[in-house]
């Protein structure tokens, strides 16, 4: 049986984890529009005005993408009918739907490390090290806020926030703060976890860290704080939000990896990969409507 402090924490936790999914989310949205469709294009447009050479990939390093972006996409459509039921079927979808996401978005992550480290059997912490590091290096070129970087070791913590942005670490976990201050506590906090465990110097930690320390929370310990978080009068309408806020986040994130292989490979090879992949999908009934919009958007008129 529960205590009241753990039932007093598990809130805490629930509380705490949704808030961040939250204002993740509505940073992309106040970004690139409150519409995934309009955030795709915006998305698109930003993501054209970077620099990131392209490859001349072989058949071998196409493949390899190919089948990440099949995961990938295959992933985001589980997620998706894992969404709109009844608030006690959603509770126990939501611990699964942030693992998804989590997984959706590192099938792109490896790609792109398979592509530039020529490895194929890695370990998350390989790939999520080196695309955080890639961020923090200019490397890996994204755009806010999926390039936001904590550095523990710097006098200069918080890299890629807005000009004007100052840190306070009061109460950053509530809803009424600013979105990027919310985001900023959880790169400090999740650095700050890694530290603990590693007791040695902390390599950059970006959101996709975040979101590996949430894959790892909903697979441990979600089940127990959600369930703590049914005392709390808001929580029919927090399982709900939540929900929408991951499939925000998912598909979105998935759109910002997604014009990165672009920029990387080309319209053309993207086309070819997604025009294998739309026969898998039929032949196995899936339908992912979200991946059929952002192909749209992002192949149909010419990047260069």
């Amino acid at each position: 049986m529960k205590t009241y402090n753990q039932t007093k924490e598990g809130q805490g936790r629930f509380k705490a984890n949704k808030t961040h999914f939250y204002h993740f989310s509505k940073l992309i949205q106040k970004l690139y529009g409150s519409n995934l469709g309009a955030a795709y294009g915006e998305i698109c447009k930003q993501m054209t005005g970077l620099k990131i050479d392209h490859i001349d990939a072989d058949d071998k390093t196409l493949d390899v993408i190919r089948k990440n972006l099949l995961d990938a996409w295959n992933t985001e459509h589980v997620n998706y009918l894992l969404s709109g039921m009844n608030v006690s079927d959603q509770i126990s979808a939501n611990q699964w739907k942030i693992i998804h996401l989590y997984y959706s978005v590192y099938y792109l992550l490896r790609a792109l490390y398979c592509v530039y480290k020529k490895e194929e059997e890695v370990e998350h912490r390989n790939v999520l090290g080196f695309i955080s590091s890639g961020i923090q290096a200019g490397k890996i070129s994204l755009i806010n806020p999926w390039n936001y970087i904590y550095l523990s070791k710097s006098k200069e913590h918080f890299r890629n926030f807005p000009k004007d942005f100052s840190f306070k670490v009061s109460r950053s976990w509530e809803i009424k703060v600013p979105s990027a201050q919310n985001m900023a506590a959880w790169l400090m906090n999740t650095s700050k976890k890694k530290g603990r465990k590693k007791k040695k110097e902390i390599p950059p930690v970006s959101l996709f860290d975040c979101l590996y320390r949430m894959r790892k929370w909903s697979n441990y310990r979600a089940g127990e704080d959600i369930l703590s978080g049914k005392t709390q009068s808001s929580f029919k309408q927090d399982v709900t939000e939540l929900c929408e806020d991951i499939n925000f986040v998912m598909s979105s994130t998935l759109g910002l990896l997604e014009m990165f292989i672009i920029r990387l490979i080309g319209q053309k090879q993207m086309l070819i990969i997604y025009e294998k992949c739309k026969k898998y999908f039929s032949l196995n009934s899936i339908k992912n409507d979200q991946l059929t919009t952002r192909m749209q958007v992002f192949l149909q008129n010419d990047l260069k």
